[in-house]
């Protein structure tokens, strides 16, 4: 067969395949073009969503910052850590961390009662027995 002929059987053979598998080729060209914008949808949803979590961690340390600026001055400014109890949970329930810096001793109220020690008992201090009065 010579070359012309070879092409013209290549070419009737090439649009058969086409005119059989078109409906396939095109189903195929829409899902890419589909597909394509969704994963460009998807990019873009996942870029938002890496800039949202880093103005939420951004918000979430400065809000640490401040509780515990907030703490540490209440505690430089003479408060006790029981007066600063309500941060503490506050802090607790909001998920971050206590922020102890040097801690100050509780200061308790006594009773008068507690500050006396029992004193022990001496062989001067036991009652003796009455012995009788010197003659005299």
């Amino acid at each position: 067969m010579d070359p012309k002929t070879v092409r013209q059987h290549a070419d009737r053979a090439a649009q058969t395949i086409l005119a059989t598998r078109r409906p396939l080729i095109e189903k195929l060209a829409s899902a890419a073009a589909h597909l394509t914008t969704t994963l460009g949808a998807v990019d873009s949803a996942e870029q938002q969503a890496a800039r949202l979590v880093a103005k939420a961690r951004a918000a979430h340390q400065d809000a640490v910052e401040v509780y515990r600026g907030a703490y540490q001055t209440a505690l430089d400014g003479g408060w006790s850590v029981g007066e600063l109890g309500h941060i503490e949970t506050e802090l607790a329930e909001a998920g971050l961390p206590i922020p102890h810096g040097p801690r100050p001793k509780r200061r308790t109220k006594r009773s008068p009662r507690a500050n006396v020690r029992p004193v022990a008992a001496s062989p001067s201090t036991d009652p003796q027995p009455p012995t009788a009065p010197p003659s005299g």
